[in-house]
């Protein structure tokens, strides 16, 4: 049984073993924040502060924010901005073909003249 060690006892797999368990839990924690329904809202990296430029257009990128995301901005003063997030309000329910049906019949905007007597109306001789 000479040559190689065994991986479990070879200090250089177990090194390699170990950053590769830390590289998937980095990822996993990753997919966890970007998922919408898993990642709740307070769930932040263990770094709180960061440090980021703006572009020339004045863009800042926030490694929390997904594309679509609305921020409410506050100018605290002294150089500091308060930011936060938006919730999107849910779409509002469609109504079915039988209430918009009703909803028209209900309407106090009728029209006193077909189709033709406004044609008429409106055209040049």
């Amino acid at each position: 049984m000479g040559g190689m060690p065994s991986p479990a006892v070879c200090p250089r797999r177990r090194i390699e073993t170990v950053a590769m368990l830390n590289r998937v839990h980095e990822l996993l924690l990753w997919r966890i924040q970007m998922h919408p329904t898993l990642a709740p809202q307070t769930l932040m990296r263990d770094d709180a502060t960061m440090t980021v430029i703006a572009d020339s257009k004045k863009r800042v990128v926030m490694p929390g924010a997904r594309p679509g995301d609305v921020f409410d901005v506050a100018d605290e003063g002294n150089g500091h901005f308060l930011l936060v997030r938006l919730n999107k309000p849910a779409p509002p329910k469609r109504k079915t073909r039988g209430e918009v049906m009703a909803a028209i019949k209900a309407s106090k905007l009728k029209f006193d003249m077909s189709r033709e007597e406004l044609r008429e109306m409106t055209r040049e001789p």
